[in-house]
């Protein structure tokens, strides 16, 4: 009987539904530091979002590298909310900030307003390992 209940909660707990990887930690600077690197993969479809922190009149600089240059990101302003659906497919109910709104692989720009921005990051082409580098001032 044991053996049953075993099996039949290994066989839940593998199709079970798990938190989403691609929901990372706001991105936080060392102290005393403006910028940070963060090194990430996203697999063929997915994205990885990134939510930061920054006040109005603020320069951001974010610059993405990946191993085959297929590495792009979007940034959605303070108010952006998303969601997934039972496809896995992400929605973002907002309209990216100027000059992120195609395959954006480097941006700079003064912030219009603050709070919470949201750096998208996905693949243009397969699966894509990158280096994200995000810059305050």
């Amino acid at each position: 009987m044991r053996r049953i209940q075993f099996l039949a909660l290994v066989s839940l707990l593998a199709f079970a539904p798990t938190a989403a990887a691609d929901e990372r930690p706001e991105i936080r600077f060392p102290r005393g530091g403006t910028d940070t690197v963060i090194e990430g993969a996203v697999i063929r479809g997915d994205r990885d979002i990134y939510p930061i922190n920054a006040g109005a009149g603020q320069t951001m600089t974010v610059t993405i590298e990946g191993v085959e240059d297929n590495a792009v990101f979007q940034i959605f302003p303070p108010g952006t909310h998303y969601s997934r659906d039972e496809y896995d497919i992400w929605s973002f109910h907002g309209q990216p900030v100027r000059g992120t709104d195609g395959d954006t692989r480097q941006w700079t720009g003064t912030l219009a307003s603050g709070g919470q921005y949201l750096i998208v990051v996905g693949g243009t082409r397969g699966n894509a390992s990158y280096s994200l580098h995000v810059e305050i001032r």
